[in-house]
């Protein structure tokens, strides 16, 4: 992972816990008091899970094909399955990135790119289905075009046939949020409040 690349194009969160840390960091340092030092290991832990949970999002999430939708602004299609074991769940997540490239070329509507995707646990008293996922392109952390043409070609035509199909189950003009494409009771089909995790 390219953790400077991260930053870049998420630079929120980085540069809070930065600023928070140099800030109890300094304030130790001058008072070399219990509480400052407590506040500091509290800071310090902080910084270390928000890094761990974005290690562990491209470690370990799922990889899911997108397609982009639109360019002003940029904004993806990713389609998954939120099934937990049983039974099926598909569903389309548009979302906007801050990326204008993929693969050293630039993005056009149409193009495909990987993303990586962390599933949020299921509603309360559910079991069969995620509540939402988070996907986040794969040019996030690399700049490295040969890592995302190998991910891009563990991608079958099916995924991608997949993808093209429940894209025209959703209205356009694309706006950002989660179209459930299963019906449900007590379930509303289309866009659901969109689940943002490092924003």
């Amino acid at each position: 992972m390219n953790w400077i690349r991260w930053i870049r194009f998420k630079p929120k969160w980085p540069l809070i816990l930065g600023v928070v840390l140099s800030g109890c960091s300094a304030l130790f340092v001058y008072s070399m008091g219990v509480l400052t030092g407590l506040l500091l290991f509290l800071v310090v832990a902080t910084c270390v899970l928000y890094w761990l949970r974005v290690s562990n999002h491209f470690q370990y999430g799922c990889a899911n094909i997108a397609v982009v939708v639109s360019l002003d602004p940029i904004l993806i299609a990713v389609s998954t399955d939120l099934s937990t074991g049983e039974g099926h769940y598909p569903v389309i997540k548009i979302v906007e990135i801050g990326i204008s490239r993929s693969a050293g070329e630039p993005l056009k509507v149409g193009d495909l790119l990987p993303t990586v995707s962390l599933y949020v646990s299921p509603p309360q008293g559910e079991t069969r289905h995620w509540s939402t996922f988070i996907p986040v392109p794969a040019d996030y952390v690399t700049s490295d075009p040969h890592q995302i043409v190998r991910l891009l070609a563990n991608f079958t035509d099916e995924d991608i046939a997949t993808l093209h199909s429940q894209l025209k189950q959703v209205p356009t003009p694309f706006e950002p949020g989660l179209y459930l494409m299963w019906p449900e009771a007590g379930k509303q089909l289309g866009r659901q409040p969109e689940y943002k995790l490092y924003d």
